[in-house]
C-alpha cells in the first residue's frame, strides 16, 4: 500500500503527565503516546512530559468519523484542507498556550494511524516526520500547524513508530495557506 498523509487544522486538547525537561533532536512516539514540548529561547524543542494518550473526546470522535467517512479525501500528500466548522457538533477545547502537544494513536483495531499536533505558540510550527513499520521506514508529507490551532494527520495503515524532527517555530502571515512539504 502506498504511504500518504492527510493534514487538517483545528482539534483536540491532549494532556500528558509532567516529567523532567529534556532536550530532543527528534521525538519518537508509538501509538497510544502523548508528548508535551516547549520551544526554548534558542529555538530548541524540549520534551517536558511524556505519557499515555488520553481517550478521544467528543470532538475528536466526530472528526475521526469524518476522516473515516471520506470528508477529507482531497487532503492527500502535500495538500492541506481546513476542518470545516460544520463537520462536528462538539467544540474543541482551547489550545494550551506556550507549548506543543503531540498525540499518536492507532485506531480501528490498529488499522489506522492518527496524529494530532497542537500548537500553542503565536508562530506557525514546522517539522518533519518519518514513519516506521515492518522493516520499512518512509518520510511522510506534513503541513505547518498554524498558530494557536491543531493539525491532524491520518494514514490508512498501521505505523509502529513515528519520529518527528526539526520542530521549529516560523513566522506566520494570516490568510496564507500552510506550507506543506
Amino acid at each position: 500500500m502506498s504511504l500518504f498523509s492527510r493534514f487538517l487544522f483545528l482539534g483536540a486538547l491532549l494532556a500528558a503527565p509532567a516529567a523532567a525537561q529534556q532536550s530532543s533532536e527528534s521525538i519518537s512516539l508509538v501509538p497510544g503516546e502523548t508528548v508535551t514540548v516547549v520551544i526554548d529561547d534558542g529555538g530548541r524543542a524540549n520534551v517536558t512530559a511524556r505519557g499515555p494518550a488520553p481517550p478521544l473526546n467528543a470532538f475528536q470522535r466526530e472528526l475521526v468519523r469524518a476522516f473515516h467517512d471520506g470528508a477529507y479525501d482531497e487532503a492527500v500528500g502535500p495538500v492541506s484542507v481546513p476542518v470545516r466548522g460544520s463537520d462536528t457538533v462538539a467544540q474543541p477545547p482551547p489550545v494550551a498556550r506556550d507549548e506543543i502537544r503531540i498525540t499518536f494513536l492507532a485506531l480501528d483495531g490498529g488499522r489506522l494511524s492518527w496524529l494530532t499536533v497542537e500548537n500553542g505558540y503565536g508562530r506557525a510550527l514546522s517539522y518533519r516526520a518519518v514513519m516506521h513499520g515492518d522493516r520499512r521506514s518512509a518520510r511522510t508529507d506534513v503541513c505547518q500547524v498554524r498558530p494557536l490551532l491543531r493539525g491532524f494527520e491520518w494514514w490508512p495503515h498501521p505505523i509502529a513508530r513515528l519520529e518527528l524532527s526539526q520542530l521549529r517555530l516560523v513566522p506566520w502571515i494570516e490568510g496564507r495557506p500552510p506550507l506543506c512539504e
